[in-house]
């Protein structure tokens, strides 16, 4: 039997290829073109971006508060911008951090509601008794950012062996906390 001649660090020479070649330059001509094409569309953006600023503070300038009344009469997304700033200006922070720090109890909230114009909170929950939904009741009352907490329904529902309470709160938030 003959031995194999088998040498992996031997150097192997190859005479570059006309399609190689071909590739290559054609790589680096689309490189040149995509970035001529960045740099304009980063110029566009630059320019639509003043113009937009320049929009904004003649816009912020010239332009009333709208209150109830005069929205009727504005173009629908203007209209739609004010009715969507009451909701921005809620303290979201503070009241999800609120009902976040209730989250060490055995009641879970499952769902909030928010109506943003009258400042109210629904809350649906599920709790394993009717005493961990009562302490969840309890811990929101106790809020500083909430007022007005209370149980509007509840009712067991059975999931196989297990019965679990669903549940329903009515709550408003408070303009400034005490």
């Amino acid at each position: 039997m003959s031995a194999l001649a088998i040498d992996f660090a031997a150097r192997r020479t190859r005479a570059p290829s006309l399609i190689g070649f071909a590739l290559l330059l054609a790589g680096a001509v689309c490189v040149a073109v995509v970035s001529l094409d960045i740099d304009d569309s980063e110029a566009e953006l630059a320019d639509a971006a003043a113009h937009l600023r320049r929009l904004s503070r003649l816009h912020a300038a010239d332009a009333p508060r709208p209150n109830a009344a005069t929205r009727k009469g504005m173009p629908p997304t203007t209209a739609a911008v004010a009715k969507v700033l009451p909701r921005l200006a809620a303290p979201w922070p503070a009241l999800l951090g609120e009902l976040e720090s209730s989250a060490e109890l055995p009641a879970a909230l499952i769902g909030v509601e928010i109506d943003a114009r009258t400042r109210a909170l629904r809350l649906t929950g599920e709790a394993k008794t009717v005493d961990d939904m009562l302490a969840l009741v309890e811990r929101l009352r106790a809020s500083p950012q909430l007022a007005e907490v209370y149980l509007q329904n509840h009712e067991p529902r059975s999931i196989g062996a297990t019965t679990v309470i669903d549940f329903t709160m009515q709550a408003q938030w408070r303009e400034t906390p005490p």
